[in-house]
């Protein structure tokens, strides 16, 4: 496996293990029901999963991955694959019908990645 491709292995065991451990539940916001980097009871969604806790900040809600400086910034390690993080995030935003684990282990198929033992 390449440099790269090793960074990419590495996002996505991050985020699949974090999904894993937290029964593939969404995490929203349960009033308004919007998609949270960290919501209740420190769920995460997938890009969240990757944030560290000492650089979360609840100023990052509502700020879109692909368009979000500071959270460019935050996660500037996996550049390279800025595209394909949106593209996770955007499964799980528009995730209604709780596919999480199918739609993660679709994500892995599509790019071949490894899913991560947990």
């Amino acid at each position: 496996m390449s440099e790269n491709n090793q960074m990419l292995q590495e996002a996505f065991n991050i985020i699949y293990i974090g999904a894993a451990k937290q029964n593939f539940v969404r995490s929203v916001d349960k009033t308004l029901y919007y998609c949270r980097y960290v919501g209740d009871n420190n769920t995460k969604c997938h890009i969240g999963h990757l944030i560290p806790d000492a650089e979360y900040t609840p100023k990052l809600e509502g700020k879109e991955f692909s368009i979000s400086k500071d959270l460019q910034k935050i996660l500037i390690k996996y550049k390279d694959y800025f595209e394909l993080l949106t593209e996770l995030q955007h499964l799980h935003d528009t995730d209604i019908n709780n596919n999480t684990q199918e739609d993660l282990i679709k994500f892995a198929q599509k790019y071949n990645l490894t899913i991560p033992s947990y």
